[in-house]
């Protein structure tokens, strides 16, 4: 399977030139992690994998990058393990070629559903300082790690009863305080959700919208495009994820890792070089 990366890393050195400018332009380098555009496929799960089998799936699957949850009240009470995730973990891998691409499980919406969630306020002030506070932890904990500029840190926001106007409200404001707050940072303010379940096309215009999203629509198509729910107009230069198949087991080298989510990327993520392109869009 990896013989794929060969036939990548020939394209990339024609192209490093032009893209590690665009890289750049992504935010000014300050740490020895940083942001590259990634146009290739990935995964995400609850509990970061350990080095030893990243090492493997690194040769054996058809991935580039790896999502992991930097931490988060919901990401906690939901049983996530990132014992694994630490400023070796992330030398290892970026040295070994992997991608990451950080995710913050924080305060959900005032009506969630979700019985494991701590839920933010439904008050538009409170809500917007909530979001700061999320931010501020969020960059702390990514920079102990190791990241830096131009890094995006997607907050994961899960499916709500967005019908709800109070609910809905606050939680923009949230997200405007999340996007805020990250602003003086090394890192870039993102968004997770539900293309639907979320209406993540409404957060795409709100005051100070996340700059990159990570689209979940489970419908299989292998494609950063054609999400429900979210024109392509929104979100449309190198800022998308989406997330196309979730819940799956998949082994490769006789390792498996159980559940995932699988990713298609198109965005910049904390890497050591840009890779390019395996997403069909």
């Amino acid at each position: 399977m990896r013989h794929k990366h060969l036939v990548i890393c020939i394209v990339m050195i024609a192209f490093i030139m032009s893209l590690v400018p665009i890289a750049a332009s992504h935010g000014t380098a300050s740490a020895a992690v940083v942001a590259y555009l990634y146009q290739n496929r990935g995964f995400d799960m609850c509990n970061t994998p350990s080095s030893a089998h990243l090492d493997t799936w690194w040769s054996s699957s058809p991935y580039f990058f790896v999502g992991v949850y930097l931490g988060g009240t919901t990401y906690a009470n939901q049983g996530c393990s990132n014992a694994n995730l630490t400023s070796s973990w992330v030398t290892h891998n970026t040295n070994t070629g992997w991608g990451v691409l950080l995710i913050w499980d924080g305060k959900q919406a005032s009506c969630s559903t979700d019985a494991n969630a701590t839920k933010m306020s439904s008050d538009e002030s409170t809500a917007y300082s909530e979001g700061k506070s999320a931010a501020d932890s969020a960059s702390s904990a990514a920079s102990g790690l190791g990241f830096g500029s131009g890094v995006p840190i997607f907050y994961d926001m899960e499916a709500f009863d967005y019908h709800n106007s109070t609910c809905l409200h606050a939680a923009k404001k949230y997200m405007d305080g999340w996007d805020d707050e990250l602003v003086p940072t090394p890192f870039i303010g993102a968004m997770y959700g539900s293309a639907c379940g979320t209406d993540m096309t409404d957060f795409a215009g709100i005051t100070d919208p996340p700059v990159d999203a990570f689209l979940a629509d489970w419908n299989g198509t292998y494609d950063v495009f054609s999400v429900g729910c979210v024109p392509d107009s929104d979100w449309n230069s190198h800022q998308r994820v989406h997330q196309f198949l979730g819940g799956v087991s998949r082994t490769y080298g006789g390792l498996t890792l159980n559940p995932i989510d699988l990713d298609c990327a198109r965005t910049y993520l904390a890497a050591k070089q840009a890779y390019g392109t395996d997403c069909n869009y």
